[in-house]
């Protein structure tokens, strides 16, 4: 990923430096930096919206969010209400039924059948796969799924790092 990032950023004019640990962009008269390109690249996405220019401003790449409730703050309260319904079907006797019977209902590629599960069952797919793989209807995650941080994590089976 962090090689698609570099490119996409080359390609729109950025030059490009690597000092230390630290990812460097400038274009014009502009300087962002990042810990990593996936840092640099959404910096560089958040300057071309916000047009900031060259005077240097405190949080620049800030959104106007004044009077709004926050986006991460909104996630986090759907991924805890998911985990708690999650919580709630396992509270009840019948709840692998139900789930063993949505899974068997679901056709398709492994990926396909978990989103489609998620789905019907109202649940995230990070909150629903250990649960899968617990009651070995799933072996392992598909990839689309889950990224490498949360393929290593998921074999505690914890439901809490999930969502």
């Amino acid at each position: 990923m962090y090689e698609t990032c570099l490119q996409y950023l080359e390609r729109d004019g950025w030059r490009l430096e690597r000092e230390h640990t630290a990812w460097l962009a400038y274009k014009d008269e502009c300087r962002l930096w990042g810990d990593n390109p996936i840092e640099l690249l959404g910096l560089a996405s958040i300057h071309a919206r916000v047009s900031p220019g060259t005077a240097p401003s405190s949080y620049w790449w800030r959104a106007e969010t004044s009077g709004e409730r926050r986006v991460s703050d909104r996630l986090e309260d759907e991924a805890e209400a998911r985990k708690a319904e999650l919580q709630r079907w396992r509270d009840k006797p019948d709840w692998a039924v139900r789930i063993q019977r949505c899974f068997a209902e679901t056709r398709g590629s492994a990926e396909q059948r978990v989103r489609e599960s998620r789905d019907l069952l109202g649940v995230g797919p990070l909150t629903l796969w250990p649960v899968l793989v617990e009651m070995e209807l799933l072996d392992e995650a598909p990839p689309a799924v889950l990224h490498d941080r949360c393929r290593m994590c998921a074999g505690s089976g914890r439901l809490d790092v999930f969502d």
